[in-house]
Formats: C-alpha cells, structure tokens, sequence
C-alpha cells in the first residue's frame, strides 16, 4: 500500500512539475510630467499563515522617492 502511495506521489509531482507557467515581462514606464508612479509587489504565504509587500514611488524623472516593505 505505501507502495502505491509513493507511485501516485510521483506522478504527481512529474505531472505538476512539467506544466510551466507562462513567461510575463514588464518594464517601467514613466508617468507623465510631474505625476509619481507607485510600483506595488506582494507575495502570500499560506504555509507560514502571513505575507508580504514591496513598494516603491519614482518620480516623472524616473527617480526614487520612497519606498516601504512589510
């Protein structure tokens, strides 16, 4: 029976590792002149029952304003 068990666990993992999520690219974009742009990331981790979240602001210029993590 743990036999079984192990095979069916192997499948599994061969069938979940071999679908690939597909490849998105972006790149910044400047808002327009004398606008700010925020850039927000955030990341869920249900194992530990918490998250997490990166932002950052840049100006029309492209520089850095602030930023905040958490």
């Amino acid at each position: 029976m743990a036999t079984q068990h192990y095979h069916a666990w192997k499948y599994a993992q061969r069938k979940y590792n071999s679908i690939s999520a597909p490849t998105i690219s972006f790149s910044w974009v400047k808002p327009l002149t004398g606008s700010y742009m925020c850039n927000l990331d955030a990341a869920i981790f249900t194992n530990l029952g918490t998250f997490g979240f990166g932002l950052c602001i840049r100006d029309s210029y492209g520089s850095y304003m602030a930023a905040k993590t958490g």
